[in-house]
């Protein structure tokens, strides 16, 4: 029931999570392996985080239990499809210092555009954090696209107000986070 309440909405995080708790009582470790890459998968606001940290928990003690009981080639299949779930194909994160206020908004391929007054786009990209100073690990703005499409992102970077300590920030650009082609670049 809950793989199919997550087919008609892929949006919304409870099937995935009741079907985590569910399977792990009975012991089910295909239906653990689904829920979990089912929400390591999505970014879903504002909680998204501590959901991730639960799933990622659940994963590594069933990962544990397979090894205990001997199942190695199982362990491993069920690794590789949590970690093929935490793969992100672009993440942007601005961060600065001071009591100021940045605000990042990315233009997408497909004419949409990701910003604080549109936080979760058609296109499947996220801002997931909209911060401002001056509490330091409050001072950054970060945007996620799990699957994203191909084609240009524009990053638009505007000053609100406030202090920006040297008038410097610092944007780190993340390219297929988690494979083999994985890039990161930073750039102040």
């Amino acid at each position: 029931l809950y793989q199919q309440a997550s087919t008609i909405d892929p949006t919304r995080p409870e099937p995935y999570v009741l079907a985590m708790k569910l399977a792990q009582r009975m012991h089910d470790v295909d239906v653990v392996q689904w829920a979990c890459s089912g929400i390591l998968a999505h970014v879903w606001t504002k909680d998204f985080e501590a959901r991730h940290q639960v799933a990622e928990d659940v994963a590594t003690d069933t990962e544990q239990e397979l090894l205990k009981a001997g199942q190695k080639d199982r362990a491993a299949q069920f690794r590789a499809a949590i970690d093929d779930a935490q793969r992100r194909d672009l993440t942007v994160r601005v961060e600065w210092s001071g009591d100021g206020d940045l605000d990042l908004s990315v233009k997408e391929p497909f004419q949409t555009t990701c910003s604080v007054l549109n936080p979760m786009t058609a296109s499947g990209g996220i801002l997931v954090h909209d911060g401002f100073g001056p509490r330091r690990e409050n001072c950054y703005e970060e945007y996620v696209c799990v699957q994203a499409g191909s084609g240009e992102y524009q990053l638009q970077i505007d000053y609100l107000d406030g202090t920006i300590v040297g008038k410097r920030f610092g944007v780190t650009i993340v390219s297929h986070a988690g494979s083999r082609l994985e890039k990161i670049t930073r750039q102040t």
